[in-house]
Formats: structure tokens, C-alpha cells, sequence
């Protein structure tokens, strides 16, 4: 074997070894944004569950539920979705565009909620109702939280894709930019 033929099968040998770390780098890196949503929805998941307590305790002794609460159980079923499908596939951007902006749809039905208890001071007074409200309030801190921790992972993952030579690599085997909340 020639001193060329050995410094060929050398070159291919570190493109291929190059190539095998910049694909696994880039697939940690996106099992990191799915390890990172599933927190954020986890967050979501208990927010579900306690509009779902506020609403019954808001309908509780009232014949017709007001239009409010209407409206955030409808966003919140839409925003359950959203999130649902993005936990199929946490990268892709037009899920997570989706799962935005219903989010920002359920944020004003639920500023709605708020201004109903506090209009009404009979349902204010409801330890039940006052306890939920204050959960939901911590609740939306570790859900901004969680959010944050996804976001910087997306980020991370999204500027790996976009740097040379990873790029070449990302496209070569579909890796695509990560959508942000």
C-alpha cells in the first residue's frame, strides 16, 4: 500500500469517525429539548387539572356558567391538545407554534377568570377558590421556569444545526431548527 492509498483511507476514516460524533452530539442534543418539554409538560398537565378544579368551583351554585368560564374551559382543551401533539415530536416548530398560541389564548380566558372572582367578592371569599388561585399562581412561576429550561435547550440545539461543518451533518440526516415557547 502507498503512502497516498494510507493517507485516503486515514482521511475517510476521521470524516467518518467526525461524522458518527457531530450526529450523536446533535442527537443528544435533541433528546435534551424532549427530556426538557417533558417538564414543561408536566407544568402543563397540572395546570390542566387545576383550571379544571376552578372552573367546577366558580360553577358551583350558579344555574348557567358564566361566558368566562366557557371560554377557558375551550382554551383550555385547545391549549391540552397543543400540548399533547407537541409531546409526539417536542422539536418541531410548527407544532410548537401551535402549542404558543393557544397558550396565549388560554392566558386571556384565564386573566378573564381573575377579573370574574375578583368582580364577584362571593366567590373571592371561597377558601376552595382562593387556595386554586394561588396554586395557579405558583404553578404559572415553575411553568415560566420550565419553559426558560426548554428554550435554552432548543436554543443550544438550534445553534449546533446552524454552525459549520455540523450543519452539513444536520442536513444530511434532517435535523431541523427546534420551535421555542
Amino acid at each position: 500500500m502507498s503512502g497516498a492509498e494510507i493517507a485516503v483511507i486515514a482521511f475517510v476514516a476521521v470524516m467518518a469517525f467526525w461524522i458518527l460524533g457531530a450526529h450523536n452530539r446533535l442527537v443528544r442534543l435533541r433528546q435534551a429539548i424532549k427530556a426538557a418539554f417533558a417538564q414543561v409538560d408536566a407544568q402543563l398537565r397540572q395546570r390542566h387539572e387545576l383550571l379544571g378544579e376552578l372552573i367546577a368551583a366558580v360553577e358551583e351554585g350558579k344555574a348557567e356558567p358564566p361566558q368566562t368560564l366557557v371560554a377557558v374551559e375551550a382554551a383550555r382543551q385547545q391549549a391540552r391538545v397543543a400540548a399533547d401533539r407537541v409531546l409526539l415530536k417536542p422539536g418541531s416548530s410548527g407544532r410548537m407554534a401551535s402549542l404558543v398560541l393557544a397558550e396565549q389564548v388560554l392566558r386571556r380566558a384565564v386573566e378573564g377568570l381573575e377579573q370574574l372572582v375578583a368582580e364577584q367578592p362571593a366567590l373571592g371569599n371561597e377558601a376552595r377558590l382562593r387556595e386554586s388561585m394561588a396554586e395557579l399562581d405558583a404553578l404559572q412561576h415553575r411553568l415560566h421556569a420550565a419553559r426558560a429550561a426548554f428554550n435554552a435547550e432548543a436554543t443550544a440545539y438550534n445553534a449546533s444545526i446552524r454552525q459549520f461543518p455540523t450543519r452539513v451533518v444536520a442536513e444530511l440526516f434532517g435535523f431541523r431548527a427546534a420551535g421555542l415557547l
